[in-house]
């Protein structure tokens, strides 16, 4: 009779541990898997960046492409450059995509980038690997929207957000600079 009891209190005690470890270890692998995805957008920006530079050497120095519209997921980078332009894993909001703002007013001269958009807890941990403690706003020039300009950067991505935006979908936006 005693080995029963204590069987059950063991069995008692091991469902309390396997509860409280599910609880208080949740948070734990959200932010894990958070922070996975973040340093997978930080890679992909990088392999995307790179290859423009590569391939603006391998043309003299021009930084322009001539194809800024990859939603079909062709670009000039591919296949000499890239096999393919990195897909974004789910439930990530939108792939990457290049912006060239060059010749605009400064100090906004000259910037090409990539970017893409993510959800609010990726984009805070792509914001705290770039040394921020909080997602930092952006803001567009002119009216009716446009480019985003980003203020100065320590590294060369960051996560920034459009506060004046309220879809979840498109407020977030990842940006890896190639030039």
């Amino acid at each position: 009779m005693a080995n029963l009891i204590i069987t059950i209190i063991s069995i008692a005690l091991v469902a309390i541990a396997a509860i409280m470890g599910a609880y208080y270890g949740g948070a734990a692998y959200l932010e894990g898997q958070a922070k996975a995805r973040a340093a997978s957008f930080i890679s992909q920006g990088e392999q995307i960046a790179n290859a423009w530079r590569a391939w603006s050497v391998d043309r003299g120095g021009t930084t322009a492409l001539p194809d800024y519209d990859w939603t079909d997921g062709s670009s000039d980078l591919v296949p000499a450059y890239l096999t393919a332009i990195p897909i974004i894993p789910t439930p990530d909001y939108e792939s990457w995509r290049p912006r060239d703002v060059a010749n605009q007013t400064p100090p906004y001269v000259n910037m090409r980038f990539v970017r893409a958009r993510t959800s609010a807890e990726v984009c805070l941990q792509i914001a705290r690997m770039a040394g921020h403690t909080t997602i930092q706003d952006f803001h567009y020039i002119g009216s009716g929207g446009g480019d985003p300009r980003y203020a100065v950067m320590s590294q060369p991505f960051d996560c920034r957000q459009d506060t004046g935006n309220t879809d979840e979908a498109t407020r977030y936006h990842v940006v890896y600079w190639a030039f």
